[in-house]
């Protein structure tokens, strides 16, 4: 391995998520890192325009980080309308 490559955190990261089996597109690891840095809940659409990418894309990548248990999705009682993205203790925690 390259000595620059050892010193690079995101490195460290993906090889740890490699190396236990876990297998997550870099999609998914910007919306966890997004997630993680945000002081509010954000929707798919909010995440959608920080990525530039449709809407729809984030959503499917939720579908997966929900599935892992990473991300859970939230309605609001004042407005039923909008679905906001939560981390779980996991998702939290996850080195994004």
């Amino acid at each position: 391995m390259p000595p620059s490559l050892a010193t690079v955190p995101f490195f460290d990261t993906v090889t740890s998520l490699v190396r236990e089996g876990r297998n997550f597109t870099l999609r998914q690891i910007a919306i966890i890192g997004i997630c993680q840095q945000s002081k509010d809940p954000l929707t798919c659409a909010d995440v959608a325009r920080e990525l530039e990418i449709a809407q729809v894309v984030v959503g499917r990548a939720v579908d997966l980080l929900e599935h892992e248990g990473l991300v859970k999705r939230e309605r609001l009682e004042e407005d039923r309308r909008k679905i906001y993205l939560h981390l779980t203790a996991a998702g939290k925690s996850f080195p994004a």
